[in-house]
C-alpha cells in the first residue's frame, strides 16, 4: 500500500514543484538512504531520519511541516568561511568544493580577490569549470542553479550584501552561495534575513526618541533604505482646508488611505519611519511588518499635555481636550491630527492582535534596552545578522543611543524634568523628562473618569493596569 502512495505521490511533487534539485532532495528522503550511500553524513542522518517514519510523510504529504534542520536541507545553503581569502580559509573553501561535490562554480565580486581564488581552485581542482564576473547584472541569463552549483562572493562586507541580495532576491538563484564571514557558520540561503517591508509606528510622544535613534543605526547597518513619509503635518493646502471647517476635525479615511497606500509602494529592504497617526486596521494585513512602538496610553497624554500646555489659554480643560483628541494647529504650515483616547488604545489592541505587528514597548526600553532590540530584531528576522555582521555590541550601542543621557550629550538625565528647555542644539531635543508612570502629574480624578469612559478595559488589555477600579 505504501508502494502505491508512493507513486502518487512522485508523480504529485513532479506536477507541483519546478525546482529540480529541491524535487531531487524530497524524492531522495522518500526512497531511504540505500539510494545515496555517497550523500555526505549530516544529510545521511537526516534521511534515515524521514526513512524511519517515511509511511506517515506519505500518508500526510499535504499537512507535514518540516522542521528547521529538515526544511533547511530543501533550499540552498549560505556558507559563511571565515577568513575565505587566507590560507586557512581557503583550505576550509577546498574541503566544502569536495563534501557539496561541487563541477561549475561562478565567481563574482572584485578582481583582487576573485583572481586569488581561481588560481587556487584552479589549481587543486582542475576539471572544475569556474567563471568568473565582476557584477552579477551582467549575468542574469547565465547564472542559473542548473548551470552553476554555488556563487562565490568575492567581495568587501558593503559589497557582499549587495551582491547576495541581488542574487538571492532579483536572480532568484537557488545554488549554494558562500562569502567571506566573521565567524564560521551555515544557514539555509532563505533564512538569511527577512525581505518583507518594515513600517515602524511610532507616534508623537509615545517615546520616539527612545527608539528610534537605536534603530536607525541596526538599520542603517544592514543597509535597509529609510523612507520618510509625513504628508499632512507640514502639508500647507491640507492644512487651510481643516481651518476652514467649523469642527476642524481631520478626514481619517483620507489620512488611513494614505498611508495604506503608501506601505504597498514599498521595496524589498526599505523601512518606513512613520509619526503621524493612522489607523492600523486598514493596513495591518498588507505583506509587511509593523513595528509599533507602545507605551501606556495615560503616559503619552501626559507627555503632550505638558509639551502644549503653554500654548493654550484654558489650561484646566486642556487635558480633557487632549484625552478626546483634537488637530493641534502650531503656526501656519503645521498641524497634528492628534488621536483620541479610545482611537490609541482601539490601535495598541489592533497590533497585539495581528500576526504582522512586533511590539516594542516604551516601558520595557526603561528596563532592558538590549534585550528589548535583540526580541525585536529576531522577531523581524535580522538578528543575529552574520552577512552584515549584527551582533551583541550593536544591539548595546542601539541602546545607547536611545538613552537620555546620548541625546542630551550628558547634560541631563533621565527622571529630570526638562519642560524648560535650553537653547542652542538642545532645542530641538523633545524628551522631557522620560520617566513611567509620570501621567498622574497632569490627569484629575475627573480627567481620570472621562479617560475610563472612553477606553472600557482597555488598558487591561493592553497590559498596563490588571483592575478596572483604577485610581491616581
Amino acid at each position: 500500500m505504501i508502494g502505491g502512495n508512493l507513486i502518487k505521490v512522485i508523480n504529485k511533487l513532479k506536477n507541483q514543484i519546478k525546482n529540480k534539485p529541491l524535487l531531487k532532495e524530497i524524492l531522495v528522503r522518500l526512497y531511504g538512504p540505500f539510494k545515496i550511500l555517497k550523500t555526505e553524513p549530516s544529510k545521511l542522518a537526516l534521511i534515515k531520519k524521514f526513512w524511519q517514519k517515511r509511511a506517515s510523510f506519505v500518508a500526510n504529504i499535504n499537512n507535514y511541516e518540516l522542521n528547521s534542520d529538515e526544511e533547511n536541507l530543501l533550499h540552498s545553503q549560505c556558507y559563511f568561511v571565515a577568513g575565505l581569502f587566507k590560507s586557512l580559509g581557503l583550505k576550509r573553501l577546498s574541503d566544502l568544493v569536495v563534501s557539496k561535490k561541487y563541477r561549475r562554480l561562478a565567481l563574482i565580486g572584485e578582481n583582487y580577490h576573485k583572481k586569488k581564488l581561481f588560481r587556487s581552485l584552479r589549481k587543486e581542482f582542475p576539471e572544475l569549470v569556474i567563471e568568473c564576473f565582476s557584477d552579477p547584472g551582467t549575468v542574469i541569463q547565465p547564472l542559473d542553479s542548473s548551470i552553476f552549483d554555488a556563487v562565490i562572493l568575492t567581495a568587501s562586507n558593503e559589497s557582499a550584501i549587495s551582491l547576495t541580495r541581488t542574487i538571492l532576491n532579483t536572480l532568484k538563484f537557488k545554488g549554494d552561495l558562500i562569502v567571506d564571514g566573521n565567524r564560521e557558520h551555515r544557514v539555509a540561503a532563505n533564512k538569511i534575513e527577512s525581505t518583507k517591508p518594515i513600517v515602524v509606528c511610532a507616534y508623537p510622544c509615545a517615546g520616539t526618541n527612545r527608539f528610534i535613534f537605536g534603530f536607525e543605526y541596526l538599520m542603517n547597518k544592514l543597509m535597509w533604505k529609510q523612507i520618510a513619509f509625513s504628508p499632512f503635518v507640514r502639508n500647507v493646502r491640507y492644512i487651510h482646508t481643516l481651518n476652514n471647517r467649523v469642527k476642524k476635525t481631520p478626514d481619517n479615511d483620507l489620512v488611513d488611505n494614505a498611508f495604506y497606500w503608501k506601505i504597498q509602494t514599498l521595496d524589498y529592504f526599505q523601512w518606513l519611519n512613520t509619526h503621524e497617526y493612522f489607523s492600523l486596521s486598514k493596513t495591518k494585513d498588507l505583506d509587511c511588518r509593523f513595528v509599533v512602538l507602545m507605551r501606556d496610553p495615560r503616559d503619552i497624554i501626559n507627555s503632550f499635555y505638558w509639551h502644549t500646555i503653554n500654548e493654550v489659554s484654558d489650561k484646566d480643560n486642556h487635558i480633557h481636550r487632549i484625552i478626546d483628541g483634537y488637530s493641534r494647529f502650531a503656526g501656519a504650515n503645521y498641524a497634528l491630527n492628534w488621536p483620541s483616547a479610545s482611537k490609541m488604545v482601539g490601535n495598541y489592541l489592533t497590533a497585539i492582535e495581528s500576526r504582522n505587528c512586533c511590539i516594542i514597548r516604551f516601558e520595557d526600553l526603561h528596563q532592558n534596552e538590549v534585550g528589548s532590540f535583540r526580541k525585536l530584531m529576531k522577531e523581524l528576522k535580522l538578528y543575529p545578522h552574520y552577512l552584515a555582521g549584527l551582533y551583541e555590541k550593536d544591539l548595546k550601542k542601539a541602546a545607547y543611543l536611545g538613552s537620555f543621557e546620548c541625546q542630551t550629550k550628558g547634560r541631563y538625565k533621565r527622571g529630570l524634568d526638562r519642560s524648560g528647555r535650553p537653547g542652542g542644539e538642545y532645542s530641538g531635543i523633545s524628551c522631557r523628562k522620560g520617566t513611567v508612570g509620570d501621567w498622574r502629574s497632569s490627569f484629575t480624578k475627573k480627567a481620570v473618569d472621562h479617560f475610563k469612559a472612553l477606553t472600557g478595559d482597555g488598558l487591561i488589555k493592553l497590559g498596563y493596569e490588571k483592575k478596572s477600579d483604577w485610581e491616581l
